[in-house]
């Protein structure tokens, strides 16, 4: 009886302790554009890392909401490793027009495009 009560406790708790979270987080902007996704490492059950999203570089034109989620598989991943590996999944969504990743190379593209559309509707 104790054996079969035993493993009813550790069903219940592996069912429990195994949910899924999305924590969000909206600004006054309603429209929603294109989204970025990207992941993020953790490790000892999410408690040491550390994950910077330049917002401004991704969305340009300002950012609709963006969220926090451990998905299944980010679960699944952190199950099997026994909590020392904890991913994350991180998703910004753009108020309006594309998500850019902004790197040097891509700002100097940008820039150059409009530039070059600036002059020609000039002549």
């Amino acid at each position: 009886m104790a054996r079969k009560w035993t493993q009813v406790v550790l069903a219940v708790a592996a069912v429990s302790l195994s949910g899924c979270y999305t924590a969000r987080y909206y600004t006054d902007s309603q429209q929603v554009g294109t989204h970025h996704e990207e992941g993020a490492d953790f490790f000892l059950w999410g408690l040491v890392g550390e994950k910077e999203v330049n917002l401004d570089a991704i969305c340009p034109q300002g950012v609709s909401r963006w969220y926090n989620q451990a998905t299944f598989l980010n679960g699944f991943l952190q199950f099997i490793t026994l909590g020392i590996y904890a991913p994350r999944t991180i998703v910004v969504e753009c108020s309006g027009g594309k998500a850019y990743r902004m790197t040097p190379e891509v700002k100097d593209k940008l820039f150059a495009e409009a530039g070059k559309s600036i002059e020609g509707g000039r002549e």
